[in-house]
């Protein structure tokens, strides 16, 4: 919190800089730069600022929580004590721990939740429908995402399998943001690889929208790793293959996926590999965020520097593709934060050598190249990656 609170002051006392600078039409760093509308800087100070005042006000509060636990687990320990030793009744003990549940109980009533650049509104419940438009036939709930709901589904006319997306109710109900998504899904609707999902088709139906995609199908990388543990170097090495493919297949035509996590990544039984949510999910994200100024930009722990910084391009996915790999072989996040970005900028990741068994001489020096701040450093693209990785 302290961390943050700092964060959001240093950007407060910038865009209040880059205001002034603004204001009076003059170069900055002895030349032109384009620099955004004085509104939108003005809105930026008002929300730092607003942000740095909340931390500071949660800090005090947990603070003196804190301060008030420990004199009551102080307590119920005295009790103990004098209960062993027979001088204390049982309900002395019984009162302190019942004093320290009710006060972390306050605790969590009274006080709001640490604010994360993570954070998401709350999905809203599955609605009991049968259909997306005339021609998608909805089935189970499968899950929920940055997006919305997504369940399986059935297309009558060409009678196969598919996944439908219904959308947040805070993107269905502004149609100029349903149409930039639905713009971004017809771009993506063009792109055909064997390692990224399809998208097939977008629904309108009763005020909703949906999106029809392909049904990958077997086990995210994220669950696999949950489920089976760490991979050893060669499958690591053949799925961040895969993956590096379907990337640059879309980097050359103009698409970046912005959002890429081990949980975007399906690895289906028969050894395929998909990459998933390929732009929408970014998309879905950044429009989230401008209806309810919430920063929802990404998964942080796999976001390069620049990314983190609202600017996402080829590098960046790169880079996602590099904190995945790292993952998959050492069951451990390369950046565990909570300071993300200085650990990135730093570059204080532990050596995979250290964590993971029977990885190859040079695997440190890859994730050195990977990682790096500068994004001219690292590797030109994915499969400049992968293909590191292969001569490994």
């Amino acid at each position: 919190i302290k961390e943050n609170t700092i964060r959001h002051e240093k950007r407060s006392r910038l865009n209040v800089l880059k205001f002034e600078v603004l204001a009076r039409a003059v170069p900055v760093d002895g030349k032109l730069r384009r620099i955004p509308a004085a509104e939108t800087f003005a809105e930026k100070t008002v929300r730092h600022e607003a942000r740095a005042a909340t931390m500071k006000d949660t800090s005090v509060r947990l603070s003196n929580t804190l301060d008030k636990e420990a004199m009551l687990f102080s307590a119920a320990a005295e009790a103990r004590k004098k209960r062993a030793a027979g001088r204390a009744p049982l309900w002395v003990w019984g009162a302190g721990v019942l004093g320290t549940l009710a006060l972390a109980g306050a605790l969590f009533r009274r006080s709001p939740a640490p604010r994360t650049v993570q954070a998401l509104p709350t999905a809203a419940p599955a609605l009991p429908r049968k259909s997306a438009g005339q021609n998608i036939e909805l089935g189970a709930l499968l899950g929920r995402g940055a997006m919305g709901e997504v369940y399986a589904g059935r297309d009558k006319t060409l009678d196969r399998r598919v996944a439908v997306k219904r959308l947040r109710p805070e993107l269905a109900g502004d149609p100029a943001e349903v149409e930039r998504l639905f713009a971004q899904a017809r771009q993506m609707a063009v792109l055909k690889h064997p390692n990224l999902t399809q998208v097939h088709s977008a629904e309108r139906d009763g005020g909703e929208a949906f999106l029809v995609l392909e049904l990958a199908e077997g086990r995210t990388l994220a669950k696999v790793l949950a489920e089976d543990g760490p991979l050893d170097w060669d499958e690591a090495r053949r799925v961040v293959r895969a993956a590096a493919e379907g990337l640059d297949y879309a980097h050359v035509r103009g698409v970046v996926h912005g959002d890429l996590k081990p949980s975007n990544i399906m690895l289906a039984p028969d050894g395929r590999v998909k990459v998933m949510d390929f732009a929408l999910a970014f998309a879905a994200k950044a429009t989230i965020s401008r209806l309810t100024r919430a920063d929802a930009f990404g998964a942080l722990p796999y976001m390069a520097p620049e990314a983190e910084l609202g600017e996402p391009g080829c590098a960046a996915d790169a880079y996602a593709l590099a904190a995945c790999f790292y993952e998959a072989l050492t069951g451990k996040l390369p950046f565990p934060g909570p300071d993300f970005l200085a650990q990135k900028r730093a570059a204080a990741f532990t050596a995979p050598s250290r964590l993971a068994k029977r990885v190859p001489a040079g695997a440190d020096s890859l994730f050195s190249v990977a990682f790096a701040k500068d994004p001219e450093k690292r590797f030109a693209g994915p499969t400049a990656l992968a293909k590191a990785a292969a001569a490994l």
